[in-house]
């Protein structure tokens, strides 16, 4: 007997977003050194540890031709359980699996990693 209406909260678009709907200005792309984008990711240190957030960042993460990287040279967290399972289904190896989505669940991971 509800009467249930559906709402869009949001909506996940390929990187780089388009201007209009970029959730940072376009400096960050390449200004600031907190932000590496896809085509820095390159340079990274050997060992860098990148945490994707998603199912989506980790198809964006393939998209990109990134996948060479994953192993050694970037090491990858997935935070939950679909991140993880796309991340197994994309072929990308993980360092671990965050068990809380949030900078302690990463912590955990990196140092059961050392």
């Amino acid at each position: 007997g509800w009467d249930v209406q559906t709402g869009l909260a949001y909506r996940t678009v390929p990187y780089p977003a388009q201007a209009g709907r970029r959730l940072l200005d376009g400096t960050a792309d390449e200004g600031r050194g907190d932000v590496v984008t896809p085509a820095r990711l390159a340079a990274v240190a050997a060992g860098t540890a990148v945490v994707l957030t998603s199912s989506s960042a980790a198809e964006e993460f393939v998209a990109a031709g990134l996948t060479p990287l994953a192993g050694e040279r970037v090491r990858l967290v997935a935070i939950g359980a679909p991140t993880r399972d796309t991340c197994t289904r994309r072929g990308l190896p993980l360092l671990g699996t965050a068990p809380t989505p949030d900078a302690d669940g990463v912590l955990a991971v990196l140092r059961a990693a050392a």
